[in-house]
């Protein structure tokens, strides 16, 4: 992996979580990583091995929801920096979801230290509001928390990718079978738990028949993943916005 690539890496896990940027919600789209994986495959020049990597990762996390700022590991560096340590090191997508849980838990207290460290820039807030010094309050709002955010993340992110890669790959090539065969059971059983978790969020009355229409359509007709997904689009749509076309103009409802 070059310098370039390690630095974009970095780059792009920090503007996807960062929340002052126009990407402000990017940690729940690009920074899932299915969406991660593919960035990263893009920036390696392998966008395939990417996708196929960061798809399998992110079946870990199909239930995940970050409430109220508590959560147990943190999905955004699993998917960038794990599907790059992969790359890096010709990992299999079994042992690159492992690689990638891992990643994400050991990050978690890396976002855990970054909000106990801006709790410290309160107080220079608070001393600006009572002066109705709108600059100031922004300035410590913004800027101090978003060089520590740099720091903890895009920094280590393109470290961690220059210095890690090597490692990891020398360690996967070592690893004695009983431990690979550890990582594949572990890797089939991890996107269970991401399915079942998504599964308990959906399965009500109100959209349990959307379910069984979508598993219907995909062992019993075949039907194509994309079409598949845009049919569920449209069924989300009209779920959502109601049932039924509006009258025209001068007929009856």
């Amino acid at each position: 992996m070059t310098v370039w690539q390690a630095v974009l890496i970095g780059l792009y896990h920090y503007v996807i979580n960062c929340k002052y940027f126009i990407l402000t919600q990017g940690q729940f789209v690009l920074g899932r990583p299915l969406i991660s994986g593919l960035a990263v495959g893009i920036i390696m020049g392998r966008p395939v091995e990417g996708l196929i990597i960061g798809a399998n990762i992110n079946l870990v996390y199909l239930g995940w929801m970050d409430v109220g700022g508590m959560r147990a590991t943190d999905p955004a560096v699993a998917g960038t920096l794990g599907t790059a340590l992969a790359l890096a090191s010709n990992a299999s997508p079994e042992e690159a979801i492992v690689l990638g849980s891992i990643l994400g838990v050991v990050a978690n207290f890396g976002y855990t230290l970054w909000m106990s460290v801006n709790s410290l820039f309160v107080p220079q807030m608070e001393k600006c509001a009572l002066k109705a010094n709108w600059s100031g309050m922004k300035f410590w709002y913004i800027v101090p928390s978003q060089v520590i955010f740099y720091l903890l993340y895009g920094l280590t992110i393109t470290l961690a990718c220059l210095l890690g890669a090597e490692p990891v790959a020398n360690v996967l090539e070592n690893l004695p079978e009983w431990i690979t065969n550890g990582f594949n059971a572990v890797a089939v059983t991890l996107p269970a738990v991401g399915i079942c978790l998504n599964l308990k969020s959906i399965m009500n009355k109100y959209t349990v028949s959307f379910f069984i229409l979508g598993f219907i359509c995909a062992i019993y007709f075949n039907m194509n993943m994309i079409v598949l997904a845009i049919l569920a689009a449209i069924a989300a749509v009209i779920a959502i916005f109601g049932v039924g076309i509006p009258a025209r103009k001068g007929e009856s409802e």
